[in-house]
């Protein structure tokens, strides 16, 4: 959050509040309808060794919409109906099911780490979606575009989980892979991956040294830049207009 907007991070972990927006993205919940479909047959296939089959996964996928959007609620968008975003995502989902399951055995499923530094007071928490019987780590992800290779923020993410693999494994994986599900006219699938090198790794280490020196000195500017800086995506737009000046776009 911090690299996203230090301001929302300030709101959220320095001052202590929580405010939603007044709904969740359209992507964001399609999103993790997704991942909650193909962590669900993840899960069952480290044992079963078979995938689920698609209508179920489906099913998931469509479930996990639902639930999401009657929780926290749903970002009007005028270019597209929330039953188009809930087809998209079972979709997708199914698309996940017949073009990249099948070339994944999965180990781990939703694996967290904890990555503790010397002569720091900090650590680094996360999850790896999915680690392989190949000893690759994997992502999901859904997408507008084809990249043409692991965009630089993916790369970065994939990176530190390289980093949790070892912690969890002893190892660096194998290989780090970025499965895309393309959300075209037609949908298609893509996945790019890498080896991570020394510089990837150096990079995930001194960019969470720098954010934490940003925080211990209390640098906290807003990104009024970012595409989620806006009264409609963020919660916190009062409170930063009336604490850091100026106005938040509607």
């Amino acid at each position: 959050m911090y690299q996203r907007c230090p301001a929302s991070y300030m709101f959220r972990y320095e001052m202590g509040l929580k405010i939603p927006p007044a709904g969740t993205p359209g992507a964001l919940v399609r999103g993790t309808a997704i991942h909650e479909a193909a962590a669900k047959n993840g899960e069952q296939k480290k044992t079963s060794r078979v995938d689920l089959p698609e209508a179920e996964i489906a099913d998931v996928a469509a479930s996990s919409f639902d639930a999401r959007v009657a929780t926290e609620g749903l970002l009007a968008d005028p270019e597209v109906t929330p039953g188009e975003l809930k087809d998209t995502a079972v979709t997708l989902a199914k698309l996940y099911r017949r073009n990249i399951a099948p070339g994944i055995q999965p180990v781990a499923v939703e694996e967290g780490f904890r990555l503790a530094f010397a002569n720091v007071d900090y650590e680094f928490v996360g999850k790896m979606d999915v680690v392989d019987d190949q000893r690759r780590v994997r992502d999901l992800k859904s997408k507008s575009k084809t990249p043409s290779d692991v965009e630089p923020q993916d790369r970065w993410q994939l990176s530190a989980y390289a980093m949790g693999h070892q912690a969890q494994f002893g190892t660096l994986p194998a290989e780090c892979v970025n499965d895309n599900l393309i959300n075209l006219k037609t949908p298609t699938t893509v996945s790019r991956s890498f080896v991570p090198t020394p510089e990837d790794l150096r990079l995930v280490l001194s960019t969470l040294a720098e954010v934490h020196v940003g925080v211990k000195a209390g640098a906290f500017p807003p990104n009024r830049s970012s595409f989620l800086c806006s009264r409609r995506m963020c919660g916190y737009y009062a409170e930063c207009e009336n604490k850091l000046g100026g106005t938040v776009r509607s």
